[in-house]
């Protein structure tokens, strides 16, 4: 398909290679055709063994042209409306698993074996010449010495010189076949690993992602409720005797925020213990979820949604088939009975179990034009607090200001403030509640779920903005920008993204490379930051201030894997995601 006369002709046209090769070859009469045929013996398109996937390769002279080139066929490919519609018809799925970059060496001409072969071919033809000349000299030596029996031909020196042209070439051509192995050989082994991490992939996804013992993936739906015009919708419930995974998509029409979480409700009030991968934080829009239960108990599973406080506002009720029946019954659940005590009581229950979150800051988190001097910050959570217990962790050295004075609850029992003196031009960054510190506490003793608070102050004439700071801000907006991946939801990631990944990566197109090649990792077990490289020029991007990162990652479905994050500057000031790889 990439080599179509139509993918050609559109990514030639939209890369303007008839200006650019006629001024390149130095005519002025390059027709369409001429491009076309061009550009396809400059294109190879290959199939990796036993997989669904294929590398576009493009050949030139310049190397970025060249990357430039397959990632628009690519694109192209991805956005033609004829192999748009010849893929559902089929019922496959496409997606760009890796943008192509410029190669660090020429694939064409291979100048370091070209001066092997050279050398090589030298001492083959040196020693010919040397064995043809020896043997004339000995027919030679003969002759004379037929002639003349006084002579003697000098034996010793003869073979002397032998051995010493032997000693010499024998481990020169030791170190010329050391070279040629030297390259041939990691370039087998480099192939090879990359030919069985091409077909590993695959298999990770084309195999059946419930290999569990004992699991069961049937489920049946029981009764539903979506008086606001919500809507939930479970894809997939994979359970077994010690856990239960949800997956499935919300759409969140009636609240600005809302608290999306699977719950399993008991007949008789027991407390089961809730974690955070039984929920998650969604805004108005669309987006995927995966919740994980690890405390399964007798009852009536569903998914729901929360306002900051109150009862569910929209529920899907689902499980095997006698659950599905009694929820079925159940009149508690709709509409008809929603004023009544007994399920307010309920919904109060649910909710009083759920651990505190942050609702509001001031300043918002990730301004960058917060006022310097004295001011005040301020801490809403979702529920009453323990007065006298918080945790304002510093994200990095030196990312916080002098305090003014203690922390302290306001009359509401909700809102956490502090009096700071803040300094031009400065990054500051709280992490309220880490891994380490869980001091932020309702008045249950239940830990707040962690929350990073960042922000940057004006800069007054004749002062500049840290660079160190600068790079932390991209690796903590990049470690945010990552939390939303793992929470699925894919556009609301693509619209973080700055503004030239999104003219190059439309968003059906990052949805469904994330689908296909995140989603069947699993849920996030551990993340951590292994490198962070201030860039000012990547290939194929346009000149500015980047931060390449690499993060060191388990997940569910994969213990160790590397996510390489480019995060760029906008001009807008904000840190932006410029591109993301898995490995």
């Amino acid at each position: 398909m990439a080599q179509s006369p139509e993918i050609l002709d559109r990514a030639a046209q939209e890369l303007d290679l008839k200006h650019k090769w006629a001024k390149k070859y130095g005519t002025a009469g390059l027709s369409d055709a001429n491009v076309r045929a061009l550009l396809n013996n400059s294109l190879f398109v290959n199939r990796v063994p036993n997989t669904s996937i294929y590398n576009i390769s493009v050949y030139s002279d310049d190397a970025s042209d060249a990357a430039a080139t397959a990632n628009k066929i690519a694109n192209v490919c991805m956005a033609f409306t004829p192999f748009t519609g010849q893929m559902k018809e089929d019922n496959f799925t496409a997606a760009i698993t890796q943008l192509a970059t410029p190669a660090l060496h020429p694939a064409r001409p291979n100048v370091p074996l070209n001066l092997c072969l050279g050398a090589i071919a030298g001492i083959i033809l040196g020693l010919v010449a040397g064995v043809i000349t020896l043997v004339v000299s000995i027919i030679c030596r003969r002759v004379r010495a037929a002639d003349n029996r006084q002579e003697k031909p000098d034996r010793f020196w003869r073979w002397f010189a032998v051995a010493v042209f032997a000693l010499i070439s024998i481990p020169f051509l030791i170190a010329i076949f050391g070279l040629l192995a030297s390259i041939a050989i990691p370039a087998f082994v480099n192939a090879r690993a990359q030919a069985q991490s091409n077909a590993r992939q695959a298999a990770e996804i084309l195999a059946p992602q419930n290999t569990a013992s004992g699991a069961t993936t049937n489920f049946y739906i029981g009764q539903t409720n979506f008086p606001l015009g919500d809507s939930i919708e479970i894809t997939s419930v994979e359970r077994s005797e010690n856990q239960m995974t949800v997956k499935g998509h919300y759409h969140l029409v009636s609240h600005d925020r809302a608290l999306l979480a699977l719950y399993i409700t008991t007949p008789n009030v027991i407390r089961v213990p809730t974690d955070a991968t039984q929920q998650m934080q969604i805004a108005k829009g669309w987006g995927d979820f995966e919740f994980i239960d690890f405390h399964l108990v007798p009852g009536w599973p569903h998914v729901s949604m929360y306002p900051t406080n109150g009862e569910p506002f929209a529920s899907l009720y689902f499980g095997t088939k006698a659950e599905a029946l009694d929820e079925s019954r159940a009149n508690w659940i709709t509409n008809t009975s929603r004023a009544s005590a007994e399920t307010s009581a309920d919904a109060d229950e649910v909710l009083a179990e759920q651990p505190p979150v942050v609702v509001e800051t001031f300043p918002v988190s990730g301004a960058h034009d917060v006022e310097p001097g004295e001011t005040e910050i301020r801490v809403r959570f979702s529920k009453e607090m323990a007065d006298g217990s918080w945790s304002w962790s510093s994200a990095w050295e030196n990312s916080t200001p002098d305090f003014i004075g203690q922390p302290h609850y306001e009359t509401d029992g909700r809102t956490c403030a502090v009096k700071v003196k803040l300094e031009p031009g400065r990054t500051y960054a709280w992490w309220l509640n880490s891994e380490k510190f869980l001091n932020f506490r309702d008045s249950e003793n239940r830990p707040a779920i962690p929350y990073l608070l960042i922000f940057q102050t004006k800069s007054w004439v004749g002062t500049t903005t840290n660079i160190t700071s600068a790079e932390k801000v991209a690796e903590l907006s990049a470690q945010r920008w990552l939390m939303s991946i793992d929470g699925g939801n894919y556009a609301e990631s693509w619209n973080e993204t700055s503004s030239f990944f999104r003219s190059v990566v439309t968003e059906p197109s990052w949805a469904n490379s994330m689908n296909t090649f995140r989603q069947p990792l699993g849920g996030l077990v551990a993340r951590k930051i292994k490198s962070a490289q201030p860039m000012t020029e990547l290939p194929g991007a346009p000149d500015g201030q980047y931060v390449v990162m690499q993060f060191e990652t388990s997940f569910a479905n994969k213990k160790s894997a590397i996510e390489t994050v480019t995060f760029m500057l906008e001009k807008d000031g904000q840190w932006k995601s410029a591109g993301y790889f898995i490995k």
